[in-house]
């Protein structure tokens, strides 16, 4: 799925991280607030839209909200991108991948189809690159150290560690078998109806 950009605080990010029970996992922040905190969050979801108050005194976030929420819920792997720009979190779900992207003053969060996320990592290793990527596998309790050997001028060198990179990402633990990053993402062209 893919959906257009909405935008978080850092607070309400972290506190949405900790509801979920991914607070300080995943690279995501960890939630420092206490009871006041869920209400400043309550209202900057209905003023930005995400989110209603039904009549039975609940918030209900609309249904691509609602999506987004639930990949936050259910991670499985995580990819994790510094550069002197800025970060981009990559967390996958059961279906389609969260992007999250630091800004300023807090976060743009979108869904993306999974082929279209390793496109973008395979890109980077076309051109220099300058930066850190790190992943978080599902059943490991700490991050991978950054990858070596990305800022190398030798292109395929850079390629291979990128696959090394989308490799981690798409590993599922035994009990769920094994997926990959479409082949067309890592050699060429993707086509428009890869599915994963």
């Amino acid at each position: 799925m893919r959906t257009a950009l909405l935008w978080l605080s850092d607070e309400a990010l972290a506190f949405l991280a900790q509801i979920s029970g991914n607070g300080g996992k995943w690279f995501l922040p960890q939630a420092s607030g206490g009871p006041g905190e869920w209400n400043r969050l309550r209202k900057e979801l209905e003023q930005a839209g995400l989110a209603r108050q039904g009549f039975d005194g609940k918030l209900h976030p609309i249904p691509k909200f609602s999506r987004m929420l639930y990949n936050l819920g259910h991670v499985r792997a995580a990819l994790l991108l510094e550069q002197e720009e800025g970060r981009r979190l990559y967390l996958r779900g059961p279906v389609d991948v969260l992007v999250l992207e630091k800004e300023r003053e807090g976060w743009e969060m979108a869904l993306r189809p999974f082929y279209e996320m390793c496109l973008e990592i395979r890109g980077l290793g076309e051109d220099s690159f300058s930066g850190k990527i790190s992943t978080w596998e599902e059943g490991s309790q700490e991050p991978s150290a950054p990858y070596p050997d990305l800022d190398s001028g030798d292109r395929e060198k850079r390629l291979g560690v990128l696959r090394e990179c989308l490799a981690a990402f798409c590993r599922r633990s035994k009990e769920q078998g094994e997926v990959s990053p479409p082949e067309e993402a890592l050699e060429g062209e993707v086509k428009e109806d890869v599915h994963i």
